[in-house]
């Protein structure tokens, strides 16, 4: 066995597992009710620090504005369940600030019972659904069982790593179905969300992990 060693491979191997963009959840709350779903996707709001320019002499300097670009909005994209039980929830919800039944508006916010979690997987996965399952059948020559101290089965795990939570949420837009007689797709809608407070990961010093940092 040769004892060349390919850094450049090698390095790719201890690279370990890489954060793919489907291995997320979202925790929804309002009210009395609350459900773990899986939406089609989420843009997380960015945080932009703007600038200014200074010149003196020909050169220019950037400066940080005492002001931040965020926008505190986010939209969902959800498939139509059979019974649209999902959909009426957030109708409900946009009703309190707007029917289109009644001509009913609303000049307040009723933000204190919504929140919104995006929760992300921080460990590597393996397909089987079991610790055990990682071993061998028979007996091949010199390898026994798979062995990766930073994987955990695919099957119930629920261990979270970063979050991001979205507070004071409210529901300003829900689309309504599209029909169509020349196509049997699945329905899909997409709910606007307005919010407050906010916890974003990785701007408290020390403890990237934890979004307890309202923004």
């Amino acid at each position: 066995m040769s004892d060349v060693v390919n850094s450049g491979l090698q390095a790719l191997i201890e690279a370990g597992a890489d954060a793919q963009t489907n291995m997320y959840d979202v925790q929804l709350e309002f009210a009395n009710w609350n459900a773990t779903v899986r939406a089609s996707g989420f843009e997380i709001p960015d945080v932009e620090a703007p600038t200014y320019e200074n010149a003196y002499h020909g050169v220019k300097y950037s400066r940080v504005k005492t002001e931040q670009n965020f926008e505190r909005a986010f939209s969902l994209e959800f498939r139509m369940d059979a019974k649209y039980g999902l959909y009426q929830a957030f109708t409900s919800l946009l009703s309190w600030h707007v029917d289109p039944n009644t001509g009913g508006v609303s000049n307040a916010n009723i933000d204190k019972v919504g929140k919104v979690t995006v929760k992300t997987i921080d460990s590597a996965i393996v397909a089987a659904n079991n610790a055990a399952a990682g071993k061998l059948a028979g007996a091949p020559a010199g390898l026994e069982e798979y062995s990766n101290p930073d994987a955990g089965p695919g099957e119930g795990l629920i261990k979270s790593g970063l979050k991001w939570v979205f507070e004071n949420c409210i529901v300003t837009k829900v689309t309504m179905p599209k029909y169509s007689t020349d196509s049997a797709d699945i329905l899909k809608f997409t709910v606007d969300f307005k919010f407050g407070n906010c916890q974003y990961p990785g701007f408290v010093a020390g403890n990237p992990g934890d979004g307890n940092t309202n923004l």
